[in-house]
C-alpha cells in the first residue's frame, strides 16, 4: 500500500518540485496538492475516518492559516499516529526547528529552497 501524500504550500514551484521527486521515488501515491492551511484542514476532516497513513509536506509560512496552526489542529483534534509531517520553511533557526519537532506529528524538516538533494535525503 502506498503512502497518501499531501503537499501544502502556497508556492506552485514547490509543488512541482516535490511532486516530481515523489512520483520518481515510486513509494508514494500521486501527491494531492493543497495551497493553504484551510484546504489541508478540510481535507483532514474529510478523511478523518480513513486509517491509511498520511504524509504531509507542510509549509510553515502561508497566509491566513499557517503551518503552525495546521500542526496545532493535527495535535489537538486528531491525535492520530497515522499522520506524519515534514515541515517546509525558509526559516531554519534552532528555535524554529525546536518548535517544529515539539509536535509529535513532525518527522523531518526541509529548509527552502527545496532541491533534489534535500528531498532524496529524507525519502525512503
Amino acid at each position: 500500500m502506498k503512502l497518501q501524500t499531501l503537499i501544502v504550500d502556497d508556492n506552485k514551484l514547490n509543488h512541482f518540485i516535490l511532486d516530481f521527486y515523489l512520483r520518481e521515488n515510486g513509494s508514494f501515491s500521486p501527491p494531492i496538492s493543497l495551497y493553504s492551511g484551510s484546504e489541508v484542514i478540510e481535507k483532514l476532516k474529510e478523511t478523518s475516518t480513513i486509517n491509511e497513513n498520511v504524509l504531509i509536506f507542510l509549509d510553515i509560512n502561508m497566509p491566513q492559516i499557517n503551518g503552525w496552526q495546521v500542526l496545532d489542529f493535527i495535535d489537538q483534534f486528531y491525535l492520530r499516529d497515522n499522520i506524519s509531517v515534514i515541515v517546509l520553511t525558509s526559516e531554519s533557526s534552532p528555535q524554529i526547528r525546536e518548535r517544529a519537532f515539539a509536535y509529535t506529528s513532525v518527522i523531518n524538516f526541509i529548509e527552502k529552497p527545496i532541491n533534489k538533494e534535500k528531498i532524496l535525503k529524507i525519502l525512503p
